[in-house]
C-alpha cells in the first residue's frame, strides 16, 4: 500500500540549541531534575525523632508503606559501609569493634548522605528514623556553612557590638534603678567585647527533610513500652529456639555433650530497664540546650532583620534623593520647555496666575496639558508618582517583622530552614492508629507532589502482533471505511473498499 503524506515545511523563529548533545543516557539526571521541576513535583522527605520507646520505628514502617517510600534506619546507614570501601570502611568496623560501639559523626554523615543520595529516594523521597539526634549532626548532614562576605562581616560584626552595648546598658541600669540609685559610668570607658557573629547555614536541596515528626511520651510511659517489647523479644526467641530444636529432634535448650535441657535464655536486648534509662539519660542531655539554642536563634534572627532594615533604609534614602533629584530635573526641562513655547511674556503671565502648580502638572503628565485652568491641578493633571521599590521593599519589611523562633535545638536548627515541624504525643487513648491519622493529616495525600496530574490511561490496550506504523493505518483505514459519505459510492469503490481494508490489516 502506497500512502502518499502531504507536508510542508514550517520556518523556526530561532535556531534550536540542543541542550544534550551527548544523548539522553549520558545526561539522564539532568533529565530526570529538569522533568520534576517543569512539572512542580516535589519528593517527600520525612524525619522521625524522639525518645526512646516513643514508636519512632513502628510509625516510620508504617508511613514508609503508606507512602510507598524507601525507609531508612541507623540498620540500613551502617549496611551502607560496604558500597563506600577504602579507609572509610576500615575506620566503621574498627569503631563498631571498639569500645562502646559507637560510630562518629563524621562517619555517620558520609554513610547517611550517600544513602540519601541515590536516585529513588533523592527523585521519589525517603523516611528517615533513629538518626540525626543532635543539632551537630544535623547540621553536618544537611546544611552547608555558609560563609560571610568581607564587607558582610564587617557590617553585622558593628550592628552586634551596638546591640551588646545596648544591652549590656539596659542591664546595669535595671539593678541600680531597682535600688532607687543612678548607675555609674565606666570609669575606665572599656569597650564591650566583640561577640561573634553566628554561624550561617544553607539546606542541601537533595537531602533536606520536608516534614519532621516528633514524637513524646511521659517517661513512666515509654519505660512501660520498652519493658513490654523486651518481653516480647525474649518471648519470640524462646519460641523460636525451642521450634528449632524440635525440629532437630533435639531436647529444648541440650548443650553438647550432655542430655540435660534448659530454657533458653533468649537474646540479649536493650530493651530493659538498665538500658532505658541510660539511653533516656542521653536523650534528656541531647535537650538540655534547647532553650539556650532557642534563645540563640531568636537573637540571630534579629541581627539579620537588623541589618536588612539598615540597608533597605539606606536604599530607600538614596532612592528618595534620586527621585528628588530628578523631580528638579524635571521641572527645570519643563520650565525651559514652556517658556521656549509660549514665548517669556505669555510664560510669566501663566506662572503669575497659577505659581508653580502648572509646571508641576506639566513635568508628571505623559503629554502637554494645555492651558485652561479647569485642566490645571485636576483629573488630567498627571499620573501620580509610582511607589519605589526600596521603599515598598522597607515597608513590607517592618510589617513583616522579625521571624519568632518556635524551637531550639535539633527541631530549632530544621524548622530555621523551613521544614515544616509536628510534634505528636503518641501517649493516647488511639494508639499507632491515632498517630498515623495525625502526620498523614499534616502532610498531606501518599504522593504529596503539588500540581502532579497523572496521565490518561488508555483503557483500549494495543495491538502488540503488529507494527505500530502497521497499526495506525489500519485504525485509520477503518475509521474511514466506516465514516459516513457525503455521496454516493459506485459499484467499483464499494467492491474495492474490503480490498482496501483487508491489505491493511495485513500490513507488516
Amino acid at each position: 500500500m502506497l500512502l502518499n503524506l502531504l507536508m510542508t515545511c514550517t520556518p523556526l523563529a530561532s535556531a534550536v540549541e540542543l541542550q544534550y548533545a551527548d544523548g539522553i543516557i549520558a545526561h539522564l539526571d539532568s533529565i530526570v531534575h529538569q522533568y520534576i521541576g517543569s512539572h512542580s513535583l516535589q519528593p517527600l522527605r520525612l524525619m522521625l525523632t524522639g525518645p526512646p520507646a516513643a514508636g519512632k520505628s513502628s510509625l516510620a514502617s508504617r508511613l514508609a508503606q503508606q507512602y510507598q517510600l524507601q525507609l531508612v534506619s541507623v540498620k540500613t546507614i551502617l549496611a551502607a559501609v560496604d558500597d563506600l570501601g577504602g579507609s572509610t570502611k576500615q575506620e566503621v568496623q574498627a569503631e563498631l569493634g571498639g569500645k562502646g560501639g559507637h560510630v562518629s559523626d563524621g562517619n555517620m554523615v558520609k554513610l547517611c548522605s550517600h544513602v540519601l543520595s541515590k536516585r529513588d529516594m533523592s527523585m521519589k523521597g525517603f523516611v528517615l528514623e533513629g538518626w540525626p539526634k543532635t543539632p551537630e549532626q544535623a547540621e553536618q548532614l544537611f546544611t552547608q556553612e555558609q560563609p560571610y562576605m568581607p564587607e558582610e562581616r564587617q557590617r553585622l560584626e558593628a550592628l552586634r557590638v551596638t546591640q551588646a552595648t545596648a544591652a549590656a546598658a539596659a542591664a546595669a541600669t535595671q539593678p541600680a534603678a531597682a535600688k532607687g540609685k543612678t548607675a555609674k559610668p565606666d570609669p575606665k570607658g572599656k569597650a564591650a567585647a566583640k561577640p561573634e557573629l553566628p554561624k550561617r547555614h544553607s539546606p542541601i536541596a537533595s537531602l533536606f527533610p520536608t516534614h519532621v515528626i516528633s514524637l513524646e511520651a511521659p517517661e513512666p510511659t515509654l519505660l512501660s513500652r520498652c519493658l513490654a517489647l523486651g518481653e516480647q523479644e525474649q518471648a519470640a526467641a524462646k519460641a523460636a529456639a525451642a521450634a528449632a530444636a524440635a525440629a532437630e529432634g533435639k531436647p529444648v535448650g541440650a548443650t553438647a555433650g550432655k542430655g540435660k535441657s534448659k530454657e533458653p535464655a533468649g537474646p540479649l536486648t536493650h530493651n530493659n530497664d538498665k538500658d532505658f534509662k541510660r539511653r533516656y539519660a542521653a536523650y534528656k542531655t541531647s535537650h538540655e540546650g534547647d532553650t539556650a539554642s532557642q534563645s540563640a536563634f531568636q537573637a540571630a534572627q534579629q541581627l539579620w532583620w537588623d541589618d536588612k532594615r539598615s540597608l533597605l533604609e539606606a536604599a530607600a534614602a538614596a532612592e528618595a534623593e534620586a527621585a528628588k533629584a530628578a523631580s528638579a530635573q524635571s521641572m527645570r526641562l519643563t520650565a525651559l520647555a514652556t517658556m521656549k513655547s509660549m514665548g517669556p511674556g505669555g510664560f510669566a503671565a501663566t506662572m503669575g496666575r497659577h505659581g508653580g502648580a502648572y509646571l508641576t502638572a506639566r513635568s508628571a503628565a505623559a503629554t502637554p496639558i494645555p492651558l485652561p485652568a479647569e485642566s490645571v491641578g485636576g483629573s488630567r493633571a498627571g499620573t501620580p508618582p509610582q511607589p519605589q521599590p526600596a521603599a515598598a521593599a522597607l515597608a513590607a519589611h517592618l510589617q513583616q517583622g522579625v521571624p519568632r523562633v518556635q524551637y531550639g535545638g535539633l527541631l530549632g536548627v530544621l524548622a530555621a530552614h523551613h521544614a515544616q515541624v509536628l510534634v505528636v504525643d503518641t501517649n493516647q487513648p488511639q494508639g499507632l492508629e491515632g498517630v498515623v491519622s495525625a502526620v498523614t493529616s499534616h502532610v498531606g495525600p501518599p504522593h504529596n507532589y503539588s500540581g502532579f496530574q497523572p496521565a490518561a490511561v488508555d483503557s483500549q490496550p494495543a495491538d502488540v502482533s503488529r507494527p505500530a506504523a502497521a497499526s495506525d493505518a489500519a485504525d485509520m483505514a477503518v475509521e474511514h471505511a466506516a465514516a459516513p459519505q457525503e455521496k454516493q459510492l459506485t459499484a467499483a469503490q464499494v467492491r474495492l473498499r474490503p480490498k482496501l481494508i483487508a491489505a491493511a490489516l495485513n500490513l507488516a
